[in-house]
């Protein structure tokens, strides 16, 4: 056994012990999505032509409580390594009442992509699956309440009506923050079968989920023979810092977070001004990245609904975020006009592509 000290995000350090030959603990690196899952859901996917390696050998450390279960780590494509990232297992206490369906590697003419694990009620034997894809949510006129400040709004969500065979729109409402639970909203996933519908659940805030461990990148000629043993948990801090860079996926999580440690997060000096306008919580999902991209990308064009009197009211970003961000590739969706939504896209996909299957090439 070796130990190793290596800086993780923002020169936080841990120590890793490793098996076989060394690895490198990778920064700007995804978690376990078991752990942090994107909260909008994931119907259009993205093509790599590398295929994966195969999954590495884990030695399970210790569970840190019986609450808690083992899901094994998966590998994960790196933009900035233009390789792959191996994922740890995590040690994750489940949300109440639901198991873990997990993620795949799926080869289709476009190339391979990754398909997204999902907390569900019911075992993966058991899903029913969606033919037709969900329509872009409904922007909704927000109610006045008096007591917003203890509150947050839930958007409404397209649920689909088997009987009905057709999709019913079911309104937004006000809920009071709960320390101790974080809200996921409803989302829809995009499998070989169909689209998947993951209701709204409760899950536990970030430091009671379980023990998440470090993203390694391992050279290719090590892979066959690695064994990675994770010994050093990462800090909360650590998985909210890393997770900021695409916060809007997680937006339930960092309001959530935010609500209950705002004095950390004006300490840290990175939380957007508009993260305290009323009623942005419950903005459309491509807004909010539209308005994140344009913010933290100088020169980048604003969204078409950020007028010049909005735009003076945002101080400019802190220049460790701007370069955050610049790691990260272009989502799907942004183009240099604005953002578009979901069923734009799929729209597009059948025109070029002749079908609706939901793949972007890389």
């Amino acid at each position: 056994m070796r130990k190793v000290i290596l800086a993780l995000f923002f020169l936080v350090s841990c120590c890793i012990k490793l098996e076989a030959e060394e690895g490198e603990v990778a920064s700007q690196a995804p978690f376990h999505e078991a752990f942090a899952t994107q909260e909008n859901g994931q119907t259009l996917l993205q093509a790599i032509v590398t295929p994966p390696p195969y999954p590495l050998r884990e030695q399970v450390p210790k569970a840190p409580d019986i609450e808690s279960s083992w899901i094994p780590g998966y590998w994960a494509w790196s933009t900035e390594h233009e390789d792959f990232l191996w994922v740890s297992g995590v040690w994750r206490r489940a949300p109440p009442h639901h198991v873990w369906v997990s993620g795949y590697w799926k080869s289709f003419s476009q190339g391979w992509a990754w398909i997204p694990g999902f907390w569900s009620l019911v075992p993966s034997n058991q899903l029913s699956y969606i033919v037709a894809a969900p329509p872009d949510n409904i922007e909704e006129r927000i109610p006045t309440f008096s007591m917003r400040g203890e509150y947050f709004w839930i958007p409404g969500h397209w649920y689909y009506d088997v009987e009905q065979k057709e999709y019913i729109w079911t309104s937004g409402r006000y809920q009071p923050f709960t320390e101790g639970w974080v809200y996921t909203p409803a989302h829809y996933l995009w499998r070989e079968e169909g689209y998947v519908y993951v209701p709204e659940f409760w899950d536990y805030p970030v430091e009671a989920r379980g023990t998440l461990y470090p993203t390694l990148f391992i050279v290719q000629e090590e892979r066959a023979h690695f064994v990675y043993s994770p010994a050093t948990a990462v800090d909360t801090l650590m998985v909210m810092e890393s997770l900021f860079s695409y916060w809007p996926n997680y937006a339930s999580l960092f309001q959530y977070h935010y609500h209950f440690n705002q004095e950390k997060w004006i300490a840290w000096g990175a939380a957007p001004i508009w993260w305290n306008w009323a009623g942005w919580w419950s903005f459309r999902w491509q807004d909010m990245w539209g308005l994140w991209w344009w913010w933290t990308h100088p020169g980048f064009v604003q969204p078409d609904w950020i007028t010049e009197e909005l735009a003076v009211m945002i101080a400019p970003p802190p220049l460790f975020v701007v370069k955050m961000l610049s790691y990260l590739s272009t989502p799907f969706f942004m183009t240099h006009k604005g953002v578009m939504g979901g069923e734009v896209w799929r729209k597009l996909i059948f025109e070029n592509l002749g079908k609706s299957e939901p793949i972007m090439p890389s």
